[in-house]
């Protein structure tokens, strides 16, 4: 059970790719990448492969992983053609890896974890107006070795989401989106030196020596791929608009990476909303 690939009328969304040379000027591909997935994230393998991460939305899980647990599904690029992969992933207190990204040689993840107390109102949080227990979930961000090993916490914290690590200068650097907003973390431990306001599902990668930011914002009333750069890891420039001259309409959870001699930048393009 893979990423889908070929065309699915009930794929909500669709990964959408852009080329670019300069980070400035993008050009759609002709054909979409994936049908399906959504929260991507990109790594690159050690050979040069791309590899994208996401969740499949298409496919329902079969008895074996409700049981133990989905592998963590993507595609991988070899510069020709995109390739169905997976990682099984063996994190026995978290079955469901939510919002995954390869970095390194680890795979991260979110493990979000229920409490529930009495009579405590919780922001943000939905629950029975007559059910007196409150629930809440608390999200830790983990990763563990692909080839196996302890799983290392490295943040917790209430309405976590979009992990994406990066080391920059030799100094990991890891972006969050957490009500409605981007965070900033670096240093040991991991503590929060910058909020973005209005912007969300962070991608970090380095290129020409600065360190490049990328999220969803609203433009125009859709959500779409916005960039920011830093050339120290503290200064940042305001966030710019990546594809907002091309007819894609919504396009979230972007991603860039390199392709040969060129950038490749891809997002799931949302192409019916699942009614409330």
């Amino acid at each position: 059970m893979e990423i889908v690939q070929e065309e699915r009328s009930v794929a909500r969304n669709v990964v959408l790719g852009f080329t670019s040379t300069d980070l400035q000027t993008w050009t759609p591909l002709e054909s979409p990448i994936a049908y399906g997935m959504t929260s991507l994230g990109l790594a690159i393998s050690e050979n040069g492969d791309l590899l994208l991460t996401g969740i499949q939305e298409v496919l329902p899980p079969s008895f074996w992983e409700e049981k133990f647990g989905a592998p963590v599904r993507g595609l991988r690029f070899d510069g020709v053609e995109w390739h169905a992969i997976h990682w099984k992933v063996d994190t026995p207190d978290a079955k469901a890896h939510i919002d995954p990204q390869i970095f390194e040689d680890s795979v991260w993840f979110l493990n979000r974890q229920v409490t529930e107390w009495s009579n405590q109102p919780v922001f943000g949080e939905q629950h029975r107006s007559d059910d007196p227990v409150n629930h809440a979930s608390e999200v830790h961000i983990e990763s563990v070795l692909l080839d196996g090993g302890e799983v290392v916490r490295h943040w917790s914290g209430m309405h976590v989401a979009d992990p994406s690590p990066v080391r920059f200068k030799d100094q990991l650097h890891v972006f969050i989106s957490g009500r409605g907003r981007v965070s900033h973390l670096t240093g040991s431990p991991l503590a929060e030196v910058k909020k973005f306001a209005g912007v969300t599902v962070p991608f970090a990668f380095v290129a020409s020596e600065s360190l490049n930011l990328i999220v969803q914002g609203n433009i125009n009333g859709s959500r779409q791929p916005m960039m920011a750069t830093s050339s120290d890891g503290r200064q940042w420039s305001d966030f710019r608009p990546l594809i907002a001259e091309l007819d894609v309409g919504t396009c979230t959870s972007p991603v860039i990476g390199p392709l040969g001699d060129q950038w490749l930048l891809m997002c799931a393009q949302e192409r019916f909303k699942v009614p409330l």
